[in-house]
């Protein structure tokens, strides 16, 4: 893990993750999705409702395991999710990868997912096998506060796990400070591309803010 304290930390910049490689001409990663101001209307979603208005998705206040994401219109081998949460009340909040298409109904299905969890106190990284979860790595002194004077949290998830990368990465940004990595597994090939992308929440009046961009190759 590598700190580059001259990177930019502009919420929409690239010279952080060109830094570490992840981005760049020479990667091949080019942006599919750019929601700098609107967030886009999603493709499906499950559990606790989510409503967008312009730079804001909203979850309302039940409490279930939720999903609300979009089709990428293509297949890709790698992937760099960020988006930023508001605290909230809500137990989790987090961003993943789907090999398929969003479904109509649970998107568990073959997934690679991070998320930090207040509620357990830990920020972890995983996998959705069919169903089946299997936690790949968790950070136990890493996580949001909940109460709502917390300053506003990024998330990133790197997905390269193709033969010879098989490398997943979390990153986590708190208000104005440098993002950091806080978790990585090397290794892992249990899926290898990917058409959508998710964010991940309980609902608990959690909200998704701009920005949230998508690079992929």
């Amino acid at each position: 893990m590598t700190y580059h304290p001259l990177a930019e930390t502009h919420d929409t910049g690239t010279s952080y993750w060109e830094s570490l490689g992840l981005l760049g001409a020479s990667t091949g990663m080019a942006p599919i999705i750019t929601a700098s101001t609107t967030i886009p209307a999603f493709d499906g979603q499950d559990g606790t409702a989510m409503t967008i208005s312009d730079s804001v998705a909203k979850a309302t206040t039940g409490n279930a395991e939720s999903w609300a994401g979009w089709n990428l219109g293509a297949t890709y081998t790698k992937l760099l999710i960020i988006a930023y949460v508001q605290p909230s009340t809500g137990s989790y909040m987090g961003i993943g990868a789907k090999v398929d298409v969003i479904p109509v109904g649970s998107i568990k299905p073959d997934a690679y997912q991070t998320r930090y969890a207040d509620a357990y106190g830990l920020a972890d990284l995983g996998k959705y096998v069919g169903t089946s979860w299997t936690g790949l790595a968790s950070e136990t002194t890493i996580l949001q506060d909940s109460a709502t004077d917390a300053p506003v949290w990024g998330l990133a998830f790197y997905l390269d796990p193709t033969l010879g990368s098989e490398v997943l990465k979390t990153f986590f940004k708190a208000g104005s400070s440098q993002w950091f990595e806080a978790m990585e597994v090397t290794g892992d090939t249990a899926h290898t591309s990917f058409q959508s992308v998710y964010l991940r929440h309980d609902g608990a009046s959690c909200r998704y803010i701009t920005p949230i961009m998508v690079w992929g190759a």
